[in-house]
């Protein structure tokens, strides 16, 4: 039987990666495939995740624990969902158990991240120059 806590452990670990992927395929676009000092053209530049940027994800990420431990603690009092009692770590927060609020912090680490992904690969493709109209076919 897998526990609530090895699920959440596996999901966590797999949205770390998805991060950590992301942020050294950002990392070879950024700098070129000789590194930092490469002499290829650098591509058009982003914001990345400073100090400043990472306020508005902690926030976020804090909004999400707060709306889970309320919503999740008012389903299960009205009975919409229990969980089987041999499965959970038997920390709990209200009636809320911890392994509940794995997935709140992924989606708050996991979306800004894969969100400014996104939008590098837009910038990128509006700043590609367009072929010339003119050239005979």
């Amino acid at each position: 039987m897998t526990s609530y806590a090895i699920l959440d452990a596996l999901f966590l670990a797999g949205a770390a990666a998805v991060v950590l992927l992301l942020r050294r395929h950002s990392l070879l676009r950024e700098h070129g495939p000789l590194g930092r000092h490469s002499s290829l053209r650098r591509r058009p530049q982003f914001q990345s995740y400073s100090a400043r940027l990472w306020g508005p994800v902690l926030a976020g990420g804090l909004c999400l624990l707060v709306l889970t431990a309320i919503f999740d603690n008012v389903m299960i009092a009205l009975g919409l969902f229990a969980y089987r009692a041999g499965s959970l770590s038997g920390m709990m927060l209200g009636r809320a158990p911890l392994e509940d609020f794995a997935y709140p912090v992924a989606a708050a680490v996991l979306l800004p991240v894969l969100w400014s992904w996104q939008r590098r690969s837009e910038i990128e493709a509006e700043s590609k120059p367009e072929p010339d109209s003119r050239e005979p076919t």
